[in-house]
């Protein structure tokens, strides 16, 4: 595993790839908030903009439980800048920046420079990463955070390691989480790979790497227990019923969940060619000095990130796994890259550019629910959305009547960032005048049953396998 610094060629292909990424992300700048992004970051970043900052002692139906890392960065380039949409998804670019350059460090101490520009642009086009930016998701620093530790890992640097961690702990649980698997690989890396034995010298430099982010969340936990009482879930909370334990079904159904994360919108080309691997060459061809350190990262913060998703009663999706996913495609692109000859080599890298590409135009069945948050494949929404809402306006038809459904129940200036006081109703068949049903909500089967046989469609929307169709309950009087 080499250690190269960037020359002026990588920062000449790093510079492009930015400039692509932030034209992605000002294509998109009009967008608003989506998904969970409305209740775990606008919300919050709105409240810390409108008292400058001064205070996180938030309603409790505002918290869930998270560090507010990203949420006070939009809110204080709100403050210099001007609170807009416009400029929410531009503070995105600095991460962005931050994420290529990472990756193309790393890809460059596996790989020589045309191979390291390849898998760079391979491991980057992932749809989960492109649409973490695009939905300003606090996951688009738990990527990059993630990174910074895994460059430090492997070059050693204990002030990159330090850095990550403590960041990462100040961006949401599942930050604090995935700091805790790299904890773990750390120190299974130390004994066992490295065969350091456990003295005053190895505590040391455990307690230089580790006290940053531990203090971190010390002085959080004391923090919010001494304002609030509590640590991460009240039974008040919107998010209370996600932090209990899950039904045997649930447990199950969450197995399921995570096993469709990993090969969800074209990820399943990593592992057949990974199966085509270990049995053309054996497993000793997956797992060898240039990987084993990749491999024990990938499996210390699955295991510390399993119980949360296993076990829990909480819908979770594929950016869960984001960390995974980016490092999973180094240790397969590596395999290949010594594996097979340039021929081949360059068919599995052009099988791997069609497959995940792919996911970007995944659309499942009507009554199929994905992750809509991790792929482009959601870009028609934030249009069909606008439709909707001026037809309601042209026909003079108050939100309120209207059942819109996650993600569009919250006050439209959560989502839009204006002044708009207007809010859409939950889905509640037989109370809304006129419901909006799309396969974007995710709605269980009962529900659907029930929308298109006690209500009649009048409107539909429709643009690149995304609906949104409006239904007006029968007997309410044409507008």
């Amino acid at each position: 595993m080499t250690n190269k610094k960037l020359q002026k060629t990588d920062y000449i292909f790093l510079s492009t790839l930015s400039i692509i990424g932030s034209l992605i992300l000002l294509y998109s700048s009009n967008s608003c908030f989506f998904w969970d992004t409305i209740s775990i970051v606008s919300r919050q970043a709105h409240f810390l903009f409108s008292n400058h900052l001064s205070s996180y002692l938030y309603p409790v139906n505002f918290d869930n439980g998270d560090p507010q890392l990203l949420q006070s960065y939009i809110a204080l380039c709100w403050l210099i800048f001007g609170k807009s949409i416009l400029v929410a998804h531009l503070s995105m670019i600095p991460f962005l920046i931050g994420i290529i350059y990472f990756v193309l460090r790393t890809t460059k101490k596996l790989f020589e420079n045309n191979t390291a520009y390849i898998t760079t642009f391979l491991i980057l086009i992932e749809p989960s990463i492109i649409s973490q930016g695009i939905i300003m998701s606090q996951d688009i620093l738990v990527i990059l955070f993630s990174l910074i530790v895994l460059n430090g890992i492997l070059e050693k640097k204990s002030t990159l390691i330090s850095f990550g961690l403590l960041f990462l702990t100040l961006v949401s649980r599942r930050g604090i989480i995935i700091s805790a698997g790299f904890i773990l690989s750390i120190s299974i890396i130390d004994l066992f790979i490295e065969k350091k034995k456990i003295n005053w010298l190895l505590i040391k430099k455990y307690i230089r790497l580790f006290t940053p982010p531990t203090l971190s969340l010390l002085i959080y936990f004391l923090i919010r227990y001494y304002y609030f009482g509590w640590f991460f879930s009240h039974p008040e909370s919107p998010w209370y019923s996600s932090s209990s334990f899950a039904t045997f079904f649930k447990f199950i159904k969450n197995g399921l969940t995570i096993g469709r994360a990993f090969l969800d919108y074209g990820k399943f080309i990593w592992w057949v060619i990974l199966a085509i691997i270990i049995v053309r060459f054996g497993i000793k061809q997956a797992i060898d000095k240039y990987t084993n350190k990749l491999w024990i990262i990938f499996f210390s913060i699955l295991i510390i990130i399993l119980p949360a998703t296993l076990l829990i009663n909480n819908d979770f999706g594929g950016r869960y796994f984001i960390p995974h996913y980016i490092i999973i495609s180094l240790i397969i692109l590596k395999i290949i890259h010594q594996s097979f000859s340039p021929k081949i080599k360059n068919i599995l890298f052009g099988l791997i550019f069609i497959s995940i590409i792919s996911g970007n135009f995944w659309v499942y069945p009507e009554k199929v629910s994905q992750s809509w948050d991790c792929s482009l494949v959601h870009l028609p929404y934030y249009k069909l959305r606008e439709d909707v809402k001026m037809y309601f306006e042209k026909h003079e038809v108050n939100f309120s009547d209207v059942g819109f459904g996650y993600p569009n129940t919250a006050k439209l200036k959560f989502l839009e960032v204006n002044n708009d006081q207007r809010k859409f109703s939950n889905i509640e068949p037989g109370e809304n005048k006129f419901i909006v049903y799309s396969n974007i909500q995710n709605l269980d089967n009962k529900t659907i049953y029930k929308i298109k046989n006690e209500y009649i469609l009048i409107q539909s929307f429709k643009q690149k396998g995304i609906f949104m169709d409006i239904y007006r309950a029968k007997g309410l009087k044409k507008k």
